[in-house]
């Protein structure tokens, strides 16, 4: 399983959120076989002539202010499953709460490790997640993608 929140840098934010992930960890430990990882992920550097399709402002270097927190957790046992989930969406939670306490939270959510129940296109923004339904309707004008594929999709 993947979450995902997106942060930025201040002098105690990582303290922070070390110690919201090893209370959550604790919480789920006993799972056999189980292997949990919080990764801390740098944006890479933006070139400003060369905009994206995410809603990210090339402009803004978030390369040198922005993290990207990749919490991945396997496990063994399936009956494990709901417990573990609710304790990652608990612990990415409280992240998120230590960093808006921070000022500190920033709304982008990683496609590729968003979990089921966070909303990655939303958090690009409107005018990005309008652009991308334009595409959508030009490319895919029977909705294969939309309604077939799965993952993420635009309504």
């Amino acid at each position: 399983m993947y979450v995902t929140t997106t942060i930025k840098l201040t002098p105690t934010i990582g303290k922070k959120i070390n110690s919201v992930w090893r209370a959550a960890t604790l919480e789920i430990a006993d799972s056999p076989n189980i292997t949990s990882v919080l990764t801390y992920q740098q944006f890479p550097p933006q070139h400003q002539d060369n905009p994206n399709g995410l809603g990210l402002d090339a402009s803004a270097d978030l390369h040198k202010h922005l993290l990207v927190l990749v919490v991945s957790i396997y496990w063994h046992e399936r009956t494990d499953s709901e417990r573990i989930t609710k304790v990652a969406k608990g612990a990415v939670e409280k992240i998120e709460a230590v960093a808006t306490e921070e000022d500190a939270l920033y709304p982008y959510k990683y496609m590729n490790y968003a979990a089921f129940w966070q909303d990655p296109p939303k958090s690009c923004g409107a005018a990005a997640v309008s652009a991308m339904k334009e595409v959508s309707r030009k490319y895919d004008p029977n909705g294969l993608f939309r309604k077939q594929a799965v993952g993420f999709k635009l309504e």
